[in-house]
C-alpha cells in the first residue's frame, strides 16, 4: 500500500509544533513511516486539547537566573512552549551541557520537568566554573537525538556579605577594615560617587586605605564575589563612618593605692572616652567632662604599685596613641629592730618590716648585710661580732619597689664575761689581799660592807691581775683593769 502525502493533511486545529512535526514525515520515502507520523497526527490533538504536547520537547526551554550555595549552582527555568503548551513529563528531561573546549560540549546534569514543565538542576562547581556559561535543552526521555535549541545561562559566583566594616585611623592613615568572604573585593564609595577598593585575604579580612579627607562621611561598602565576571555577586552595602582626625594622647596621673583603689586623673578632649587599661588587660572607660578632665577608679589588685598604666582616648571613633603613668610605690617606714646579746661571736638582729621588703643592717664603718621581710612581715639575721663590737651601732633600713624607708639605729649589747679566778688571802697587817683573773677592761664590783669591818688592802699587777690595797670598803667597792671588757665581776671579802 502506497502512502499518499495529498490525501493527508494536516489538520488546521493542531500546534505549530505539531505541524512542523508532521512536515518532517510528510516527504518520507517509506510508507512506514508516513504511517508512523499519520498515527502521531491522529494522537496528537488529544493531548494538545488536555494542554499537554509531546513534541513540545523540542522548543527552546526558558532558564532563570541561576542561584549558588555552598560551590553548588542551581539551574532552573520552564520548557513551555511559547504558546503555553507543556510537555509530557513523563518523556521529557531537560540535560545541561559545557562547552568541552574543543567545539563540542559536556553533559554535566540532567533533570526532570513536573506537570507545570518547570525543572530545577543542581550542578556542583567543580563540574562548572562560577563565571562560566552551561546550556539548558529539552529532549525526550528515550531519544536524544531529537532536542530543542540550547539556551546558554551563566553559573553565578557564591553570595557574599560583610560581616563586620569599620573605618579606622592608624598612624595618620585611614583605613576601612573588617572581615567579609575570602578573596573577595571590597569597594567604598564616598558621597560624591568615587570608589575606593580594597581586596580581602584568604581568611576573609580586609584593609584598605581612603583618603583622611573623607573625615566626617558616611561611606557605602559592599563587596564583590567574582568582581568584573559573569555571573558577580554583590553583597547587600554597609555604612560605614570615617572617624574625625586622630587626637593627641590624653594627660595621665596615677594616685598611690589607698583603700585598695588607684585613682587616675588627667585631661582628654571635652566628650572623649578615655580607656585605663592596666598589664593584665583590665580596663575602665571614663568619659572626659566638658573641661576635657576625667577621673577614673582601678581595682589595687590589678593595678599594683610601680606597674605602667595606659590611657587612650577616643574622640568621633579615632583612638589617640596611648599614654602612660606607673601606679606610684610608696614610701615604707623605718622598720623595728631589736639586737640580741652577741654569742658564738655573732650578733642577732630581728625585728618587723613590710612584707616583700628586703632589710638592710650596716655596722659602724662596716659591709651592710642584707635579709627579706616575711610574709608575716618579720625579719630575721645575724651580724660578726668582728663588724659590729659591743657598744656600736647598727643602722637598720628597709626598701620596697625602689623606695629607701628612713633608718633606725640600736646599739650592740656587751656580751657576759666568764666567772673570774679569785684568791683571797691574808695580809701581813691583818688586813686580806685578793687576787685572780679576768677579762682586761673588767669592773670589778665590790658588796657593801659594814664600816666596822676591818679595812683591806687593794693592789692589781699589771697582766690583769688583781690585788686590793688597804682601803675601807665601805668607800671603795670598784676597781677598773686597763682593757676593756664586757660585764662586772663581783667578789665577796671573806
Amino acid at each position: 500500500m502506497k502512502f499518499n502525502n495529498q490525501q493527508h493533511k494536516v489538520p488546521q486545529n493542531i500546534t505549530r509544533e505539531t505541524k512542523l512535526h508532521y512536515r518532517m514525515y510528510k516527504d518520507g520515502k517509506k510508507w512506514v513511516v508516513a504511517g508512523i507520523a499519520t498515527v502521531a497526527l491522529m494522537i496528537v490533538p488529544a493531548f494538545a486539547s488536555q494542554g499537554a504536547n509531546v513534541f513540545a520537547a523540542e522548543s527552546t526551554p526558558t532558564t532563570q537566573p541561576a542561584t549558588q550555595t555552598d560551590e553548588v549552582a542551581t539551574i532552573s527555568g520552564n520548557a513551555a512552549t511559547l504558546s503555553g503548551n507543556i510537555p509530557d513529563p513523563s518523556v521529557t528531561v531537560v540535560k545541561i551541557l559545557k562547552d568541552d573546549g574543543n567545539g563540542g560540549f559536556i553533559e554535566i546534569g540532567s533533570g526532570p520537568i513536573d506537570a507545570q514543565g518547570n525543572y530545577s538542576i543542581k550542578i556542583s562547581t567543580t563540574k562548572a566554573a562560577s563565571g562560566s556559561t552551561v546550556y539548558a535543552y529539552t529532549t525526550y526521555t528515550d531519544d536524544d537525538s531529537r532536542k530543542s535549541p540550547k539556551s546558554p545561562t551563566i553559573v553565578p559566583f557564591g553570595p557574599v556579605s560583610i560581616k563586620s566594616a569599620e573605618a579606622v585611623v592608624d598612624g595618620g592613615t585611614t583605613k576601612i577594615t573588617g572581615e567579609t568572604r575570602p578573596n573577595v573585593k571590597l569597594v567604598a564609595t564616598d558621597k560624591a560617587g568615587k570608589e575606593y577598593t580594597g581586596t580581602a585575604d584568604d581568611t576573609g579580612a580586609f584593609s584598605f586605605e581612603v583618603p583622611n579627607e573623607l573625615a566626617g562621611q558616611d561611606l557605602s561598602v559592599v563587596a564583590i564575589n567574582g568582581a568584573d565576571k559573569p555571573g558577580s555577586m554583590t553583597s547587600d552595602p554597609v555604612s560605614v563612618k570615617v572617624p574625625e582626625s586622630k587626637p593627641d594622647a590624653p594627660t595621665i596621673a596615677v594616685e598611690a593605692p589607698k583603700d585598695g583603689v588607684v585613682k587616675v586623673t588627667g585631661t582628654a578632649e571635652p566628650g572623649a572616652k578615655v580607656t585605663l587599661t592596666t598589664p593584665d588587660g583590665t580596663s575602665n572607660t571614663v568619659t572626659a567632662g566638658p573641661d576635657g578632665k576625667y577621673t577614673g577608679l582601678l581595682d589595687g589588685d590589678k593595678a599594683k604599685e610601680g606597674q605602667p598604666i595606659k590611657a587612650v582616648q577616643n574622640n568621633g571613633g579615632a583612638d589617640s596613641d596611648p599614654r602612660e603613668g606607673t601606679v606610684p610605690v610608696h614610701t615604707p617606714d623605718a622598720p623595728e629592730v631589736k639586737v640580741g646579746t652577741p654569742t658564738d661571736g655573732k650578733v642577732p638582729v630581728s625585728g618587723t618590716g613590710e612584707p616583700g621588703a628586703t632589710v638592710s643592717i650596716t655596722p659602724d664603718g662596716g659591709t651592710p648585710i642584707t635579709t627579706p621581710v616575711k610574709d608575716d612581715g618579720t625579719y630575721s639575721t645575724e651580724v660578726p661580732l668582728t663588724d659590729a663590737p659591743e657598744g656600736t651601732k647598727l643602722t637598720v633600713t628597709q626598701e620596697k619597689g625602689g623606695k629607701t624607708s628612713d633608718p633606725a639605729t640600736a646599739d650592740v649589747p656587751n656580751a657576759k664575761p666568764a666567772t673570774p679566778e679569785v684568791t683571797a688571802t691574808p695580809a701581813k697587817d691583818g688586813g686580806t689581799t685578793i687576787t685572780g683573773k679576768g677579762e682586761p677592761g673588767d669592773t670589778v664590783t665590790l658588796p657593801q660592807m659594814a664600816a666596822s669591818q676591818s679595812p683591806c688592802r687593794l693592789t692589781m699587777t699589771v697582766r690583769s691581775r688583781l690585788t686590793f690595797r688597804k682601803v675601807t670598803l665601805a668607800r671603795v667597792r670598784t676597781l677598773r683593769l686597763s682593757k676593756t671588757v664586757r660585764v662586772a665581776q663581783v667578789i665577796q671579802q671573806p
